[in-house]
């Protein structure tokens, strides 16, 4: 992902997560995925599944950091 190349990495970290659904650092990759894709709501969305799986898993230090970057995309402008 260092690389820039991020549609290319889209639809492999979609896969992941709809396959390990609670597999909270792919929600968490996938997020930050798409804001550097300037999908806003998706990442929003995508946020939201992540720390539900997070939550579940007790996997704190993704979880903690999807609340953070979500928290930030909810209160930025457009």
């Amino acid at each position: 992902m260092e690389t820039g190349r991020y549609e290319e990495g889209l639809g492999p970290l979609t896969t992941v997560v709809e396959k390990y659904k609670d597999y909270s650092a792919a929600y968490l990759l996938l997020g930050k995925t798409l804001e550097k894709l300037s999908e806003k709501k998706k990442a929003i969305d995508v946020y939201k599944k992540g720390i539900a799986a997070a939550s579940k898993k007790g996997d704190l230090m993704p979880l903690k950091d999807m609340q953070n970057r979500m928290n930030q995309l909810l209160h930025s402008s457009p």
